[in-house]
């Protein structure tokens, strides 16, 4: 089987990604698309494949890493006590630093079990990128001082 039959799979932001199946072309009334079946599980195995590559990661990679972890560039800096235009230099470049490399692959294998330490952090770096801040609030109840909601 050559790559023409092939289906040459780049909306992932990947340039390598190749479907032999599990793909279908469908037509609508605004012409023709091509229809992936099962699409956050191929993004899995195609993060799982990225994890695994001895080779170190790439930019393009690391991007795809950092939106399957639904992280911002500023996000995965302050990780990494970095700056956001660290995280997109990185992230336009061929290679990332081992490090960071090493990290961002250990913290998506973990983030696939839900009781993981790197998988809570995630989830909660993702809530304060959500949240606007506009100062710690306090409220005393029954004479004792709390964070006020």
């Amino acid at each position: 089987m050559g790559f023409k039959d092939l289906y040459h799979y780049t909306s992932c932001g990947l340039q390598d990604v190749w479907l032999v199946n599990g793909y279908e072309l469908e037509k609508n009334a605004y012409g023709e698309f091509i229809s992936i079946k099962d699409l956050d599980g191929l993004h899995e195995v195609i993060a799982a494949s990225l994890c695994d590559k001895t080779s170190p990661l790439t930019g393009l990679e690391l991007r795809f890493l950092r939106k399957e972890l639904d992280m911002s560039q500023k996000q995965l800096g302050e990780l990494f006590a970095k700056d956001r235009q660290s995280i997109a230099n990185w992230e336009k470049k061929e290679e990332v630093p081992g490090l960071c490399d090493k990290l961002i692959r250990h913290i998506y294998q973990e983030s696939l079990d839900p009781t993981a330490v790197y998988a809570d952090l995630v989830r909660r770096l993702n809530e304060l990128d959500r949240i606007e801040y506009d100062g710690l609030k306090f409220e005393t109840a029954s004479g004792a001082w709390r964070k006020a909601a």
